[in-house]
């Protein structure tokens, strides 16, 4: 318990300005397959009121209370083939429409949890979903973020 807690204090910990004006993200891996957990990552985004943007890949949503501190717009992108993290979407949405908070989810049918690692097998639904996440992420980063000065 806790080295967990411990990587998850120093990822929820303030980001550093980046080349650019933009700012980056602290990373800490969750797991032992070093894979991000989706649930620190808004948990982060809500703990950072300033942040312009945030992007999930395939994580439960937090509690509703730390969704309600969420600002900035989130990009969710999920395996279709993902019943757990998929379960915890709509409650999300339920929680963010409310709030005026922008929630855009992308389901990828025949996709798995972690299709980013796992790109090969599924008969290419994560290859697939990879490709259109990443280009997803890269447009709604461009589209968001702002510069800081």
């Amino acid at each position: 318990e806790a080295p967990a807690a411990a990587e998850r204090a120093l990822y929820l910990g303030e980001p550093s300005p980046a080349a650019g004006g933009a700012v980056s993200v602290p990373v800490v891996l969750d797991g032992a397959d070093g894979v991000l957990s989706g649930t620190v990552r808004l948990d982060y985004a809500a703990a950072q009121p300033a942040l312009d943007a945030a992007v999930v890949y395939y994580g439960t949503s937090p509690d509703s209370a730390s969704l309600a501190t969420l600002r900035s717009p989130v990009l969710g992108l999920y395996g279709g083939d993902d019943a757990r993290v998929n379960a915890t979407i709509e409650p999300a949405k339920q929680v963010l429409g409310p709030l005026g908070r922008r929630y855009d989810v992308h389901l990828y049918d025949g996709a798995g949890h972690g299709f980013l690692r796992q790109q090969t097998g599924r008969e290419g639904a994560n290859t697939k979903a990879t490709k259109d996440a990443w280009a997803r992420t890269v447009a709604f980063l461009r589209a968001n973020l702002k510069p800081r000065k």
